[in-house]
């Protein structure tokens, strides 16, 4: 462990440089190391350390080219025992030394991300044994191998818990082979039920055979279509427990989103099937992090170093899946509910748990009628609820935001990466540099400020003032025909960029404060036609470039604490129009997402936030930022 603390402290850089901001690596290591502190005195930046993560990038030809990049492969996370964390990037020169250290500490606790595509695997009706072709010269052998351990597993769980009888699914069954050699091994009563997408598969299992099993045409993300259908028409036992097997055949939902195939798994609990068997390439995302937040739980029937080459899992009693969560919720103040498949009944046993400032996560949810229906009732009796929603679909976010914005605390997070399912995505969030660009979820929550206030607008008013793009077009115009210059681009959004020299930049800036003075003073005055335009320069910013030049850069727009005093100013000259709790969350928002987390500036304006919207009494004094 001394080698170990040498390591990180000679490795470990004070900034992040590395690849492991957004977007994450097509494939990357992941080594964990618990420390206990009263067995093992580990010390970093003078704190004790009681858990430490090394992510490295795994890519041969990122490696090979990576003294020329600069960019170093692999980053440690690490937490101390006081309860905070830091991310640092890793030396690329004491990597090799770290890693095997890693290693030799933390051997069983060692996982694999690798992000197949089209280009990797190439998708046809038999790619499985296409790709296995390429991969060994015998693919058969492989086959059999992991038939092997799916059919010695489910023996086991018949012979451990003496059922009287097995429904056992087999998702993807290809020619049907497995299922066949199910047929033929087990001694106990079963009922047998293959499905493929490929009608030529289906036609293949049933051709010259008479057995027990039943093929049918079907997609897994109709699984649960299919096996509710199976008991329906009785060719499952419905008092005989579900084994769904797996053997490679959420491949081809990888391929297109790997979010689809932990959806298979989170209708597979739903559903109750009562155990998942399988292992092969496609299964990166059934590990122990997502596993648990679906509701099942690891079973030791054949020895693995890990659950990407084969994988059993048990479902966890949903009265204990529950008290789990609620015991969560106890501990940390956060209902997590994200991949849970039974989450309204979770919610509903959680209620009496909630405090006013409990967070829940629902994240990977699809954001049903019924859903939102809970919320928004729990959102009237917690003032201080928090809802945290990361989501691959970007309108699923955004009708949560139209739901919810300013009625709760609210975190979104567009994700178009699978690899955040293999951990939390607190986890995901933390790894990430603040960016110098705009987000995708920044772009819905600042269309959503300016939309909230465009239609408290236009519902008072009597005429319908122009689109705010539309305000900013011929505002920027005329300051630029001051300057005898006459062009505006636009990004893709169809925001305006500014074409300005280098020379006269500083010109434009000072001509286009002037404006937005004026602008700002009306609005205070009780114009409030041209607030959506003020505050969409205070959200965005303004894009500029230099003529015959690609780049652009952001120039800022009015300042934080003038966003702040803006927002006060519209709670206390009309609450009833402007909500104070709202205007509060805007202001959270704009220092959220304008100041670095935990900095002078975040704590200084978090503070007088809360002086600005104490009750009048307390706060008299408290109508200025502090310096």
């Amino acid at each position: 462990m001394k080698e170990l603390q040498q390591l990180l402290h000679c490795s470990l850089l004070p900034e992040r440089n590395d690849a492991f901001d957004f977007p994450f690596p097509e494939s990357f290591l992941y080594y964990d190391l618990k420390i206990d502190p009263a067995e093992t005195p580990l010390v970093v930046d003078d704190k004790q350390v009681v858990k430490l993560r090394l992510l490295l990038k795994t890519n041969p030809k990122a490696q090979a080219l990576h003294t020329g990049s600069g960019v170093n492969r692999a980053v440690c996370c690490i937490n101390f025992a006081n309860g905070s964390k830091i991310i640092r990037s890793v030396l690329e020169d004491h990597l090799e030394k770290l890693e095997h250290c890693f290693i030799k500490q933390s051997p069983k606790f060692i996982q694999t991300f690798a992000r197949m595509n089209a280009k990797s695997l190439d998708w046809s009706h038999h790619s499985m044994r296409a790709y296995y072709a390429k991969q060994s010269t015998n693919p058969s052998e492989f086959y059999r191998e992991l038939h092997e351990k799916i059919i010695s597993s489910i023996e086991g769980l018949i012979a451990g818990q003496q059922f009287e009888g097995i429904n056992i699914v087999d998702a993807g069954c290809g020619d049907g082979e497995l299922l066949k050699k199910i047929e033929s091994r087990l001694q106990a009563n079963c009922k047998l039920l293959g499905f493929d997408f490929n009608q030529s598969n289906i036609s293949t299992c049933q051709q010259q055979y008479s057995g027990q099993c039943l093929f049918r045409h079907g997609d897994m993300l109709q699984i649960k279509e299919i096996l509710e259908d199976a008991f329906f028409d009785k060719t499952f036992n419905s008092k005989w427990p579900v084994v769904l097997t797996l053997s490679g055949s959420l491949t081809r939902l990888v391929l297109n989103n790997g979010f689809e195939a932990s959806s298979i798994v989170m209708d597979a609990a739903s559903l109750g099937v009562h155990y998942v068997i399988g292992g092969g390439i496609g299964e990166p995302l059934i590990t122990p992090a997502t596993v648990k937040r679906i509701g099942y739980k690891p079973l030791s029937l054949v020895k693995e170093k890990s659950m990407h080459n084969f994988f059993a899992l048990q479902l966890v009693e949903r009265d204990e899946f529950e008290k789990s969560k609620i015991a969560k919720l106890q501990r940390s103040n956060l209902l997590d509910l994200s991949l849970c498949p039974n989450a309204l009944k979770v919610l509903e046993q959680a209620q009496p748990y909630l405090e006013e400032n409990s967070t829940i996560d629902f994240s990977f949810l699809p954001f049903s009628r019924e859903l939102k229906k809970t919320l928004k009732s729990l959102s009237k009796t917690h003032s201080d609820l928090s809802l945290t929603y990361c989501h691959y679909d970007a309108k699923q976010v955004k009708a949560f935001l139209k739901e919810f914005f300013l009625r709760a605390k609210v975190s979104i997070k567009l994700v178009s990466q699978d690899a955040v399912l293999i951990s939390s995505s607190r986890f995901f969030n933390r790894l990430q540099c603040v960016p110098d660009h705009l987000s995708p979820e920044e772009a819905l929550a600042n269309d959503a400020i300016l939309n909230y206030f465009t239609e408290n607008i236009r519902q008072r008013g009597r005429r319908q003032s122009a689109h705010w793009l539309t305000q900013q077009k011929d505002l920027l115009e005329s300051v630029i025909a001051e300057l005898n210059l006459h062009r505006l681009d636009s990004l893709e959004d169809d925001r305006p960029v500014a074409l300005i020299p280098a020379s006269q930049l500083e010109t434009f800036k000072d001509l286009l404060n002037q404006r937005i003075l004026t602008i700002k003073s009306a609005v205070l005055a009780g114009n409030l036609r041209q607030l959506p335009l003020l505050l969409s320069f205070y959200r965005y910013n303004l894009a500029v470039r230099e003529p015959g030049k690609f780049e652009y850069e952001f120039i800022q727009v009015g300042s934080l604490e003038e966003e702040i005093q803006l927002y006060a100013c519209l709670a206390n000259s009309d609450g009833e129009r402007f909500l104070p709790q709202a205007m509060k969350m805007l202001s959270c928002n704009a220092v959220a997402t304008k100041a670095k987390p935990h900095s002078p500036e975040y704590i200084k304006a978090i503070e007088w936030i809360k002086a600005l919207y104490c009750p009048r009494d307390d706060c008299q004094s408290s109508r200025t930022m502090r310096s």
